[in-house]
């Protein structure tokens, strides 16, 4: 990896792991750089790396940045690491399971967010949680225990 004219030069798979790592720089100008690099690589090497470093990686903010590029990726193994995802213990990572249903509701998972509702105490991510569920608004027995618990 290469600082050029401030912006990095990636040169190949080894710097996917660079880039990833660099999501959780506290230089502002490194992380956006790192994200747009992320951004623009083919799906088909980005999505795999993401999704590893969403779920794996030792560095939690790194997580949940993974995971909010991955939102930008409807379908496939994106989908199945947010359905995965609701039961993270990485509160960041939650929401934006959370977020990614919001705008990609399914009304299988209706039944796992209404039962989230019970256990989901975190102030910062419940919010995420209700706007998803709301998001589900064609389901009729979603749509009423949200009525008659709020």
């Amino acid at each position: 990896m290469r600082l050029v004219s401030s912006r990095f030069l990636w040169t190949g798979f080894s710097e996917i792991n660079a880039a990833i790592s660099s999501l959780g720089n506290f230089d502002f100008l490194v992380r956006a750089d790192a994200s747009r690099v992320l951004r623009r690589m083919e799906a088909a090497s980005a999505v795999p790396a993401l999704v590893r470093a969403a779920q794996l990686h030792e560095d939690s903010y790194v997580q949940f940045r993974a995971a909010v590029l991955l939102a930008g990726v409807l379908g496939g193994p994106a989908r199945e690491f947010f359905e995965a995802a609701l039961d993270s213990p990485n509160d960041r990572v939650r929401t934006a399971a959370y977020d990614y249903f919001e705008h990609a509701p399914d009304g299988g998972l209706a039944p796992k967010l209404l039962t989230a509702l019970d256990f989901e105490t975190s102030e910062f991510v419940r919010p995420a949680l209700v706007r998803s569920l709301a998001a589900h608004d064609d389901d009729a027995f979603g749509s009423r225990t949200l009525t008659e618990r709020y």
